[in-house]
């Protein structure tokens, strides 16, 4: 999966963490993969087992960063299609 590089743009930052929520509603099943990368990577592998790779999947993608120990700035979950 990959996405263009905009951290000029808003708060987004190169250092932004990636987080993947990949949805499958007909199976009630979902698949949450927390700091799978960073923003300015561009790309990030998914890994999926056999049998989930089967599967369509409704993909999410999260990006964000810790501001303190308390708080965390956090984007817009970005609907990314269905594969």
């Amino acid at each position: 999966m990959s996405w263009k590089e905009n951290s000029i743009e808003a708060n987004a930052s190169p250092s932004d963490r990636v987080s993947v929520l990949l949805n499958q509603p007909e199976m009630e099943k979902y698949i949450w993969l927390q700091e799978v990368g960073k923003r300015n990577d561009l790309t990030i592998h998914i890994p999926l087992t056999p049998e989930n790779q089967e599967l369509q999947w409704e993909v999410y993608l999260l990006f964000h960063r810790p501001m303190n120990s308390k708080k965390t700035m956090i984007s817009d979950l970005q609907y990314s299609g269905r594969r």
